[in-house]
Protein backbone atom coordinates (compact mmCIF):
# COMPACT_ATOMS: atom_id res chain seq x y z
CA UNK A 1 0.00 0.00 0.00
CA UNK A 2 1.21 3.68 -0.39
CA UNK A 3 1.31 4.71 3.06
CA UNK A 4 4.00 1.61 3.76
CA UNK A 5 5.88 2.99 0.45
CA UNK A 6 8.39 5.06 3.06
CA UNK A 7 8.64 2.42 5.86
CA UNK A 8 9.39 -0.25 3.14
CA UNK A 9 12.03 2.03 1.85
CA UNK A 10 13.58 2.49 5.08
CA UNK A 11 13.43 -0.95 6.40
CA UNK A 12 16.37 -1.38 3.56
CA UNK A 13 18.96 1.15 5.71
CA UNK A 14 19.15 3.90 8.39
CA UNK A 15 22.12 4.73 7.00
CA UNK A 16 21.81 8.57 5.22
CA UNK A 17 24.58 6.73 2.45
CA UNK A 18 20.97 5.44 0.30
CA UNK A 19 19.21 8.74 0.63
CA UNK A 20 23.34 10.33 -0.58
CA UNK A 21 23.50 7.72 -3.68
CA UNK A 22 19.92 9.02 -4.53
CA UNK A 23 20.84 12.95 -3.95
CA UNK A 24 24.14 12.52 -6.45
CA UNK A 25 21.51 10.61 -9.36
CA UNK A 26 19.06 13.87 -9.08
CA UNK A 27 19.86 15.87 -12.01
CA UNK A 28 18.51 19.89 -11.25
CA UNK A 29 19.49 23.10 -10.18
CA UNK A 30 21.41 24.13 -7.41
CA UNK A 31 19.53 25.17 -4.13
CA UNK A 32 22.03 27.88 -3.85
CA UNK A 33 21.20 27.89 0.09
CA UNK A 34 17.61 28.28 -0.45
CA UNK A 35 17.01 25.06 1.84
CA UNK A 36 19.27 26.32 4.56
CA UNK A 37 16.70 29.96 4.58
CA UNK A 38 13.80 27.84 4.86
CA UNK A 39 14.84 25.75 7.64
CA UNK A 40 16.02 29.23 9.29
CA UNK A 41 12.92 31.38 8.26
CA UNK A 42 10.15 28.86 8.91
CA UNK A 43 11.45 26.33 11.44
CA UNK A 44 9.74 28.53 14.45
CA UNK A 45 7.11 30.23 12.83
CA UNK A 46 4.26 29.52 14.53
CA UNK A 47 1.71 28.21 11.67
CA UNK A 48 -1.45 29.58 14.17
CA UNK A 49 -0.07 32.69 13.38
CA UNK A 50 1.16 31.98 9.74
CA UNK A 51 -1.67 29.24 8.32
CA UNK A 52 0.29 29.43 4.87
CA UNK A 53 3.41 28.05 6.44
CA UNK A 54 4.65 25.43 4.33
CA UNK A 55 4.25 21.82 5.42
CA UNK A 56 7.68 20.51 3.88
CA UNK A 57 10.63 23.07 3.90
CA UNK A 58 14.13 23.05 4.10
CA UNK A 59 15.49 19.82 4.56
CA UNK A 60 12.60 17.99 4.64
CA UNK A 61 11.78 19.34 1.02
CA UNK A 62 14.74 18.24 -0.42
CA UNK A 63 14.10 14.51 1.46
CA UNK A 64 10.58 14.65 -0.72
CA UNK A 65 12.45 15.47 -4.15
CA UNK A 66 14.94 12.79 -3.50
CA UNK A 67 13.13 10.29 -1.86
CA UNK A 68 8.97 11.43 -2.38
CA UNK A 69 8.10 7.46 -1.08
CA UNK A 70 9.02 8.68 2.69
CA UNK A 71 6.43 11.29 2.52
CA UNK A 72 4.22 10.15 0.62
CA UNK A 73 1.93 13.34 0.25
CA UNK A 74 0.12 12.71 4.21
CA UNK A 75 1.13 15.28 6.89
CA UNK A 76 -0.18 12.74 9.12
CA UNK A 77 2.54 9.92 8.40
CA UNK A 78 5.25 11.59 7.33
CA UNK A 79 8.74 10.68 8.65
CA UNK A 80 11.84 12.99 8.09
CA UNK A 81 14.79 11.16 7.28
CA UNK A 82 16.79 13.87 5.90
CA UNK A 83 19.43 13.59 2.99
CA UNK A 84 21.97 14.75 5.53
CA UNK A 85 24.85 17.45 5.56
CA UNK A 86 26.01 15.51 2.62
CA UNK A 87 22.77 15.84 0.43
CA UNK A 88 21.68 18.62 1.77
CA UNK A 89 25.46 20.78 0.68
CA UNK A 90 25.50 18.74 -2.26
CA UNK A 91 22.00 20.20 -3.54
CA UNK A 92 22.67 23.57 -2.61
CA UNK A 93 25.98 23.97 -3.87
CA UNK A 94 27.33 20.87 -5.58
CA UNK A 95 30.39 18.80 -5.60
CA UNK A 96 32.91 21.49 -4.10
CA UNK A 97 30.15 23.27 -2.08
CA UNK A 98 29.99 19.96 -0.27
CA UNK A 99 33.66 19.75 0.01
CA UNK A 100 34.12 23.75 1.08
CA UNK A 101 30.97 22.92 3.44
CA UNK A 102 32.50 19.98 5.40
CA UNK A 103 35.95 21.46 5.72
CA UNK A 104 34.14 24.60 7.24
CA UNK A 105 32.15 22.90 9.45
CA UNK A 106 35.41 20.80 11.18
CA UNK A 107 37.17 23.59 10.64
CA UNK A 108 34.86 25.56 13.18
CA UNK A 109 33.97 23.01 15.25
CA UNK A 110 38.33 22.40 15.80
CA UNK A 111 38.40 25.87 16.12
CA UNK A 112 35.86 26.58 19.11
CA UNK A 113 36.81 23.14 20.35
CA UNK A 114 40.32 24.17 20.82
CA UNK A 115 39.41 27.52 22.30
CA UNK A 116 37.57 25.91 24.91
CA UNK A 117 40.25 23.74 26.06
CA UNK A 118 42.33 27.03 26.18
CA UNK A 119 39.83 28.75 28.30
CA UNK A 120 39.00 25.76 30.32
CA UNK A 121 42.48 26.47 32.03
CA UNK A 122 42.28 30.22 32.52
CA UNK A 123 42.27 30.34 36.17
CA UNK A 124 40.05 33.05 36.79
CA UNK A 125 36.29 32.84 35.62
CA UNK A 126 35.77 35.00 32.84
CA UNK A 127 31.99 35.61 31.74
CA UNK A 128 32.69 35.71 28.16
CA UNK A 129 34.39 32.42 28.56
CA UNK A 130 31.50 30.96 29.85
CA UNK A 131 29.31 32.31 27.32
CA UNK A 132 31.27 30.79 25.04
CA UNK A 133 31.79 27.23 26.37
CA UNK A 134 28.05 27.54 27.27
CA UNK A 135 27.45 27.66 23.61
CA UNK A 136 30.16 24.83 22.81
CA UNK A 137 28.13 22.72 25.06
CA UNK A 138 24.95 23.12 23.16
CA UNK A 139 26.53 22.98 19.79
CA UNK A 140 27.94 19.74 20.98
CA UNK A 141 24.51 18.67 22.19
CA UNK A 142 23.36 19.36 18.74
CA UNK A 143 25.10 17.20 16.90
CA UNK A 144 22.37 15.71 15.23
CA UNK A 145 21.00 18.47 13.94
CA UNK A 146 23.91 19.08 11.69
CA UNK A 147 24.71 15.79 10.86
CA UNK A 148 20.59 15.73 9.66
CA UNK A 149 21.30 19.49 8.30
CA UNK A 150 22.64 22.62 8.58
CA UNK A 151 19.52 24.49 7.96
CA UNK A 152 17.89 23.17 10.58
CA UNK A 153 20.83 22.78 12.73
CA UNK A 154 21.43 26.79 12.40
CA UNK A 155 17.54 27.77 13.14
CA UNK A 156 18.17 25.76 16.71
CA UNK A 157 21.71 27.52 17.21
CA UNK A 158 19.85 31.09 16.33
CA UNK A 159 17.38 29.49 18.85
CA UNK A 160 18.93 28.35 21.81
CA UNK A 161 22.28 31.14 21.92
CA UNK A 162 19.92 33.72 23.10
CA UNK A 163 18.55 31.71 25.90
CA UNK A 164 21.80 29.97 26.93
CA UNK A 165 23.47 34.35 27.14
CA UNK A 166 20.54 34.73 29.32
CA UNK A 167 21.23 31.68 31.25
CA UNK A 168 24.74 33.05 31.37
CA UNK A 169 23.42 36.77 32.41
CA UNK A 170 20.90 36.20 34.97
CA UNK A 171 24.19 33.86 37.03
CA UNK A 172 26.21 36.67 36.35
CA UNK A 173 23.69 39.14 37.60
CA UNK A 174 22.57 37.20 40.55
CA UNK A 175 26.19 36.47 41.10
CA UNK A 176 27.14 40.04 41.23
CA UNK A 177 24.46 41.53 43.35
CA UNK A 178 22.93 38.24 44.81
CA UNK A 179 26.55 37.84 47.80
CA UNK A 180 28.02 35.42 45.74
CA UNK A 181 31.19 37.06 44.21
CA UNK A 182 34.13 35.86 46.39
CA UNK A 183 37.52 36.05 46.28
CA UNK A 184 39.92 33.41 47.15
CA UNK A 185 40.98 35.54 49.76
CA UNK A 186 37.54 36.01 51.14
CA UNK A 187 37.07 32.75 51.72
CA UNK A 188 40.33 31.50 53.87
Amino acid sequence: PPVLRGAVFLAYTFDMGVLFEKTLSRDRDFEWGRSWGEDLVYTFLPRALFPDKPVLFGTTRLQDEVAPEIYGGDADVMGTYPIGIFGESYMNFGAPGLIAILFLLGFGLKYWYSQCLRLAHEREVNWSSLSFMALYATLCSSSLAYIRGLGGFFAILLFMAPVVLLLVALIRFTSEFGGWSQTASDTR
